[in-house]
Order: C-alpha cells, then sequence, then structure tokens
C-alpha cells in the first residue's frame, strides 16, 4: 500500500474527473514521488495526463525536488510508454518486490524524470 500522498490534483470537466495525480516527497533523497496517476481511458491521448504530471512537476520543483519518481510493473507497457513520452526514464528494477502477491511473476521497473530544466 502506498503512503499517503501530500499533494493531489484532480483533471476534471464538467464536474467529472478524468485524470488524478497523487505524489509524495521524499526530502532525504530530493525526489518526488508519483503514487498514483490514473488517465480516464476515454479522455487519453488528449493532454490531460501531461498537464496533470506539469503540475506536480512545478509543485516539486518548488518543493526542492529535483527527481519526479515513479514505479510500474514490467507487464504494463502503457504506463512504460505514457511515462517515457512524459519525459521519464527506465533507472531500475526489482524482481522481488511483488513477491507474496498476486503479482508475484511480475517485475517493478523504476522511471525517473530529472526536474533540473524540465520542472
Amino acid at each position: 500500500m502506498a503512503p499517503a500522498c501530500d499533494h493531489e490534483w484532480v483533471a476534471e470537466m464538467n464536474g467529472r474527473p478524468l485524470g488524478f495525480i497523487g505524489t509524495a516527497m521524499q526530502d532525504k533523497h530530493k525526489r518526488c514521488l508519483i503514487w498514483h496517476f490514473y488517465v480516464d481511458k476515454a479522455h487519453r491521448r488528449q493532454g490531460i495526463g501531461r498537464r496533470l504530471m506539469d503540475q506536480a512537476a512545478a509543485h516539486a520543483c518548488k518543493s526542492g525536488a529535483e527527481l519526479l519518481w515513479v514505479e510500474t510493473q514490467n507487464v504494463n507497457a502503457p504506463a512504460i510508454a505514457a511515462y517515457r513520452a512524459l519525459g521519464f526514464t527506465v533507472c531500475g528494477f526489482d524482481l522481488t518486490l511483488y513477491h507474496a502477491t498476486p503479482e508475484s511473476d511480475e517485475a517493478a521497473i523504476f522511471l525517473a524524470r530529472s526536474l533540473g530544466s524540465a520542472g
């Protein structure tokens, strides 16, 4: 279970949520963890995710973060492609993170995005 988010943003239209991002600062490592990131399937590829991520990145920069960091599963190719399109690069993996879960045959993929000039 992910820890509580420090900040959350919701994209909505006419009161209907279309997307959501939740983050938590990890001050010790000067990074902002992306704990939740969703865009309604019917509204993907319309820039909603990019705008949410940009809001989170701007807030992270103001909070002293140097990186955005996220984890997803190796079988989630659409998420990996979306994060890469948003400027993230693969920075690691863990073959044991999902041990003793229904996803135990999957691997965790970690991706990071520098905020040096892009936040």
